[in-house]
This record gives C-alpha cells, structure tokens and sequence, in this order.
C-alpha cells in the first residue's frame, strides 16, 4: 500500500483557498475614495477651574449678592453664618485671620485673584512701651466692596489652592471692570449706604 503525501494534499488546498481569498479582496479594493468636508474646532481656554455655584458640603461660595444680603462690612460678618469658619481674635477688637474647624495662621490658604497673600496680621501704631508696634490694624482687611466672590474650603485643599491649605482656603476674587459698567455704556458707578 503506497501512502500519499499529506504534504501535496495541503499545498494545493491552501493555493486553492488563497486564489479565492485574493480574488474577494480585489473585488473590494475598487471603492470610490470620497472626500470628507473639513471640520474646524475653536475652543478656549476654561478660566475657572469649576462652576462656583456648584460646591461640595466643604466648600461655601459667597457672591456679590450674598453679601450683600448678609451686610458682610468686616471679617467677623463674613464668617457670621457659617459653620467650622470663625475670626481669631487678638486683643483690642483686632483679628489674627480665619480659623477654620480649629486650625489657623500658616495653615490656611489665603488668595486675592489667585495670588496667595500672607495671612500674618500685624498690630500697627506705637506701643505704650515705645519698644515697638502695638494697635489694632489688621493689615490684610479687604475692601468688601470690592470683591466678586469668595470661596472659602474646609479642609485640605492643597492640590486645589497650593501650598498651605492643611485646614482649608480662603479665595477672594475682585470686580472688574465689566462688573462695574453695564452692556452698551462707556462708564460705570457703584455706591453703598451704610
């Protein structure tokens, strides 16, 4: 009994597949090429890094209009109505700065428009002793007037305000000019009665 090699058997059954497998993708290779329409992107940079009015239970965002409505004139009215926020007080009615849930001085964050400002507050004026400076001047007080909004974050907040936010942040941004001067006019004014 003579034996036939395999080998033939599967030379020509693999041509035999492989003529009709190039014959399907040549049928498929005569597709009209057509030319797709250009399409432009524009987009701008995000100024903000999130929606303010969107916080977390962390987070206490105070607008121009907020206030306004709690009638904040100094440190002590800004934190009035916020829970785990409060002033540090120093003799003679003067504030050290903020004091969020028992943490204060170089663990709060403190920005005006992004830039981080120095949250020591020095007494100002002549000491009695005329060794020195005594007084109640908190010389890091803002101008209420003056300011957009506040976002003030309790707890950790490094990643998001920088170096020196262990306790929390306190992130003031100022009005602009379009704050102040309405659509379609060439000068503004903005007044308050106390």
């Amino acid at each position: 009994m003579k034996k036939q090699p395999k080998f033939c058997v599967n030379l020509i059954t693999y041509l035999f597949v492989s003529c009709y497998s190039y014959i399907g993708y040549a049928a498929t290779a005569d597709t009209k090429k057509e030319e797709l329409e250009t399409i432009d992107v524009i987009t701008e940079k995000i100024k903000d890094r999130k929606d303010n009015e969107v916080t977390g239970l962390g987070k206490v965002v105070k607008t121009t209009e907020t206030i306004n409505r709690e009638q904040v004139l100094n440190i002590r009215d800004l934190t009035r109505y916020d829970p785990g926020i409060s002033v540090v007080e120093q003799g003679r009615s003067a504030s050290s700065g903020y004091s969020i849930r028992g943490m204060d001085r170089n663990r709060i964050s403190l920005s005006m428009d992004g830039l981080p400002q120095s949250q020591s507050y020095v007494v100002q004026g002549p000491s009695a002793k005329g060794n020195g400076y005594a007084g109640t001047g908190a010389i890091n007080e803002v101008e209420y007037e003056n300011v957009k909004s506040i976002e003030i974050s309790k707890g950790a907040s490094s990643s998001e305000y920088g170096n020196g936010a262990l306790a929390g942040a306190v992130a003031f941004r100022t009005k602009t000019a379009d704050d102040i001067i309405q659509p379609g006019k060439n000068w503004g004014l903005q007044t308050k009665l106390q």
